[in-house]
């Protein structure tokens, strides 16, 4: 039987991670910590989990935290480099969280820095506030990072509908202010990164087509073959529904003229709409 997908945050986990923040902060209370995070935890589901750590990481870290950690702790460069399996719809990222707004990057490296192959869908909670913008400025400055799960991070974690996490209604009635990440992380040289960027903007294709059609529009006409896979794979909902701008995009126009005289008819007699699957279905 498969390994339940909770397990990827366990106990023992919970105390690396406790290790680690002690090494960079003598005020840390370690043992309320893995006490408050632990608990109960074989009970808990994934997001449960996660969310419990993530909260009491916010209410255990030291005032000091801030100053000492942001440049040891939770530098990417500390991040062993890999190329985590893909599972689905549980792509992974770091669990984020922390006290104030300065120190949540140190937490998710906090993570990653304890088990390298610990990732998480888990917002950190500004991004359900009101107040996004200095968190998003935040963010945006993580597309340039080295390590290409931080700038990955930046796509999938503003995503508007991330499956396994809250949705963040704020952005899915304005994305706006998400679109300079994503712009930025166009032409990233990781796959890994372009496809969350890609998937990102498919999200908001769902509340917003035309402005995403019209994102790709801008954006297609000098477009490298990696560019335009990424931007095809953000318009697969917009083709699909035969969105017209989507398709022009990609050179292709909207169908017409086209009569079903199939003769297939409802109960009172009324024309149906035909899907190309009657027996007597002709053209």
């Amino acid at each position: 039987m498969a390994e339940p997908l909770k397990n990827l945050l366990h106990p023992a986990l919970v105390k690396t991670m406790a290790d680690h923040i002690t090494a960079h902060s003598a005020g840390f209370d370690k043992a309320r910590f893995v006490d408050l995070a632990i608990h109960d935890m074989p009970q808990l589901e994934l997001m449960q989990r996660a969310i419990q750590i993530t909260t009491t990481l916010a209410t255990t870290l030291p005032d000091d935290f801030r100053t000492g950690s942001n440049h040891s702790l939770g530098k990417p460069a500390a991040i062993r480099p890999h190329r985590p399996h893909r599972m689905g719809a549980a792509a992974r990222q770091p669990v984020r969280g922390a006290k104030r707004s300065g120190p949540f990057r140190s937490v998710f490296g906090i993570a990653e820095t304890a088990d390298p192959a610990f990732h998480c869908r888990v917002r950190h909670p500004a991004l359900h506030s009101r107040r996004t913008g200095p968190r998003l400025a935040t963010i945006g400055t993580w597309t340039t990072d080295s390590n290409h799960h931080v700038r990955r991070l930046a796509s999938e974690g503003t995503r508007p509908r991330l499956p396994w996490a809250i949705r963040l209604p704020a952005l899915m009635r304005d994305p706006q202010p998400i679109l300079p990440i994503l712009t930025a992380l166009m032409d990233d040289p990781e796959d890994y990164v372009r496809r969350s960027v890609a998937n990102s903007l498919n999200d908001i294709a769902k509340d917003h087509p035309d402005l995403v059609a019209a994102f790709v529009g801008e954006h297609i006409a000098t477009a490298s073959p990696e560019r335009q896979q990424l931007l095809r794979h953000a318009s697969r909902t917009l083709l699909k529904k035969g969105h017209a701008a989507a398709l022009s995009n990609f050179g292709f126009a909207p169908l017409s003229g086209i009569r079903c005289d199939c003769g297939d008819t409802d109960p009172a007699g009324r024309f149906r709409q035909c899907p190309g699957l009657h027996p007597n279905h002709r053209q």
